[in-house]
């Protein structure tokens, strides 16, 4: 991709107390009468977050402090080509108004679906409904049932909202009984349940539980010409190298995890790519990134700095 090729944009997502504040660009513009993310280009000499703060005291008259960078995304309209560099706002000063004349609004922010955003825009409302962790499920043992399902809501108390539920081991008969359990689990803490499976193994057993999430893990990835479920199901996978990301965003994979970023006990014969390379290929890529590998909580603000939707770990998360 050839930066100077795309138009850089600055966006503001402004998020409080679950409400998300968007805009109506107007008619006459490119993707005019659509929502979006206050923001805009980039001043010659100008950083990010500097086109921020001018921007959203001329768009909002609010004066914003830039959190942290949220995501960026590339997309060619065919007429235009745009570069958003998206941060987090969490905190403001004064009373947003259309200073510009344009229509604003808050919104909660599950139901940001239900409004008309550029295409752009889509990864960006992704974002905004993942957490920042990402558990991996140990290899479960049946015998130890119970003992796993208290680790599990040990994780999810401490604010774990994201489980991928990943079983080898298990006959499908057998990994669909626990993740109906498990399911029932994690409903109760708000938290989302994905299920590490085949394509195949999950639709024919999709309609027994009430989750709308699938991980592909790097074999099933490949495997995919197009993208094995429907919109409606949220879907992950499993990437480590550049060959890897690009194809699952051909698929339409929604997020990816990307490993491994550092030496993980699991695959000790795999060379760990470092968070330079990641932060390389989070710049490739147009969808939310966990890194995995080697990763505790604490990593999370170098991730955060390398442009990642967050941590994903199995010993890392589950203590």
């Amino acid at each position: 991709m050839r930066v100077n090729d795309f138009v850089h944009v600055a966006v503001a997502v402004i998020v409080v107390d679950g409400q998300v504040l968007i805009a109506k660009r107007p008619e006459h513009l490119h993707q005019g009468g659509l929502w979006e993310f206050p923001g805009g280009k980039l001043e010659p000499g100008e950083s990010v977050t500097q086109a921020l703060e001018r921007e959203l005291k001329e768009e909002l008259d609010i004066t914003i402090k830039p959190e942290r960078p949220l995501i960026s995304v590339s997309h060619d309209y065919g007429d235009k080509k745009v570069l958003l560099d998206v941060w987090l706002v969490h905190h403001f000063e004064g009373r947003p108004c259309g200073y510009e004349g344009q229509t604003i609004a808050w919104v909660p922010l599950g139901e940001l679906n239900k409004r008309k955003f550029p295409v752009a825009n889509q990864p960006i409302i992704t974002a905004l409904n993942l957490p920042e962790f990402y558990l991996i499920s140990p290899e479960p043992d049946l015998e130890y049932w119970h003992e796993y399902s208290v680790k599990l809501e040990s994780a999810l108390k401490r604010g774990v909202r994201l489980v991928q539920f990943r079983a080898k081991n298990l006959t499908a008969e057998q990994y669909f009984a626990c993740a109906q359990q498990l399911e029932k689990l994690t409903a109760a803490y708000k938290a989302r349940l994905v299920l590490n499976t085949s394509p195949d193994v999950f639709q024919a057993y999709v309609d027994k539980i009430k989750t709308v999430a699938l991980h592909l893990s790097t074999e099933h990835l490949l495997s995919c010409q197009h993208r094995p479920v429907d919109k409606n199901i949220l879907l992950s996978a499993s990437c480590h190298n550049l060959a890897e990301v690009r194809h699952a965003q051909l698929i339409g994979a929604d997020f990816i995890t990307l490993s491994p970023v550092k030496p993980t006990t699991t695959h000790p014969g795999m060379k760990p790519m470092g968070l330079d390379t990641f932060k390389a290929l989070v710049a490739d890529c147009k969808k939310p990134v966990y890194a995995l590998g080697g990763l505790v909580s604490d990593d999370l603000a170098e991730v955060f700095d390398a442009g990642g939707q967050g941590v994903a770990a199995i010993r890392g998360l589950w203590y």
